[in-house]
């Protein structure tokens, strides 16, 4: 059921990118290796990580889908 949503609705595909993208980007920022246990970042520099990996994977989600069009278009030209 739920692949045949994704078919018929590819934005929950993008919309489920760009939440895991958004949940890297706070766990990266809040991981112990980059903030010593004593130390914690803000919440600003916590959700503006989580924005930017958001939109990290949807960019680079629609720039290999470009490329992957021209390469089908430039297939079926030869």
């Amino acid at each position: 059921m739920l692949s045949r949503l994704m078919d018929r609705y590819p934005i929950i595909v993008w919309v489920g990118a760009a939440i895991l993208g958004k949940v890297a980007g706070e766990m990266i920022v809040t991981d112990h290796f980059f903030f010593p246990a004593p130390t914690q970042p803000s919440s600003w520099l916590v959700h503006s990580m989580g924005v930017l990996g958001a939109g990290l994977v949807v960019l680079i989600g629609l720039l290999l889908r470009r490329r992957s069009r021209k390469k089908r278009g430039a297939q079926a030209e030869t």
